[in-house]
């Protein structure tokens, strides 16, 4: 083989395993927004965790195996030497652990217990909330009112400019008529006519 044969040879290797490891990351945030769903929708998330975290660990490993397998390429050919089989145990592993990371990722998703609905209130049901409230604010306020209205009289008499003239109780002194007469404040008692 020769040396532009080998050399393209190691750029179709080398691209396709940087393709796999934009994948690999492509696949973490993946695995991010799935974390995002679960940890919403569900509950009891230790499996999922701790598989989430697995498969992202396996595919970073995934990327590291696969830098080192570009570096086994590229090395050697500074010097000329293109060789086919640099890096072959390193882009291996690259697949291999991707793989595993990419059905960790699968398998985390359906990790977790489904949390319990909570129950959402009609919109009807908060507009007639909304209209009780009102009509509890109108009743108090009528409340309120209604004792001043309806004030027994010694309360309208204390608040009106008026005063009714105070008057007493003074016996008679002709105890045969048994009648006795009022008494105006600041008045004289009645006089005994006899």
């Amino acid at each position: 083989m020769g040396t532009e044969d080998g050399r393209t040879a190691a750029t179709l290797k080398t691209t396709l395993s940087c393709s796999v490891i934009a994948s690999a990351f492509a696949a973490i945030a993946v695995e991010a927004a799935i974390a995002v769903f679960v940890m919403d929708k569900r509950q009891n998330l230790r499996v999922f965790m701790t598989l989430a975290v697995l498969a992202a660990l396996t595919l970073i490993l995934s990327s590291v195996c696969a830098s080192r397998g570009i570096a086994k390429v590229y090395k050697p050919g500074y010097s000329g030497i293109w060789s086919v089989d640099a890096g072959k145990g390193f882009f291996s592993a690259q697949a291999l652990l991707g793989g595993v990371g990419l059905l960790l990722v699968v398998i985390s998703s359906f990790c977790g217990d489904p949390k319990g609905e909570i129950q959402k209130e009609p919109g009807d049901y908060q507009s007639l909330r909304i209209a009780v409230n009102q009509l509890q604010r109108d009743v108090a306020l009528i409340q309120r009112s209604e004792p001043q209205a309806t004030a027994p009289p010694k309360e309208r008499m204390k608040k009106s400019t008026v005063r009714p003239h105070k008057a007493t109780v003074a016996p008679c002194a002709d105890s045969s008529q048994g009648n006795s007469l009022l008494k105006a404040p600041g008045s004289q008692e009645p006089k005994n006519p006899q």
